[in-house]
């Protein structure tokens, strides 16, 4: 898979190293020290039970980096997509989640987005799915990057509680 956005490429070439000839990883093929390159920008959603009427699963927030919270427009931890997800983007955002159940695969796309009636800003974004120790997707690692990146480059205090924040949500999720 080619992703345009060098983080991404990043980050799918992370998880692509730990197939070892499955379809996917599972979750315990990583350790939280192994995104620090990409901490504030990913969060992990995990599938929950379908509704009756869908077979597709929903997703749940089990943590939102600092980055994605800010290009989200809010911090969605705990929360489920499709409730949290405003009415005139549930579309946008919710159809690649369905790709990736009806592909069991990763899914790269950009999305254009108005932020408090600023002007457009484009976001990459990447769908890993992984296993949680049974068969199909049990989680998912989302990764987000704006373009163009205007951030600065150095370490802030923010990376710090991140990269504690994954932790805890890694060992949580265990």
């Amino acid at each position: 898979m080619h992703i345009p956005q060098q983080q991404l490429q990043d980050l799918y070439t992370l998880w692509h190293s730990r197939l070892h000839h499955r379809r996917m990883p599972d979750r315990t093929d990583f350790m939280p020290e192994d995104f620090r390159p990409w901490f504030g920008h990913i969060g992990i959603i995990a599938a929950e039970k379908p509704d009756y009427h869908s077979r597709y699963p929903r997703w749940r927030v089990v943590l939102s980096g600092h980055a994605v919270t800010e290009y989200d427009g809010g911090d969605w931890t705990g929360q489920l997509l499709d409730e949290a997800v405003p009415d005139h983007a549930r579309g946008a955002l919710l159809a690649p989640y369905d790709q990736m159940v009806d592909r069991l695969a990763p899914v790269y796309w950009m999305i254009d987005s108005s932020i408090g009636g600023s002007a457009l800003a484009k976001y990459h974004r990447l769908l890993l799915p992984v296993t949680c120790g049974v068969p199909g997707i049990g989680k998912v690692i989302v990764g987000i990057y704006a373009e163009p990146e205007d951030r600065q480059k150095r370490r802030t205090v923010y990376d710090a509680m991140a990269a504690a924040a994954m932790a805890r949500a890694w060992q949580a999720a265990s």
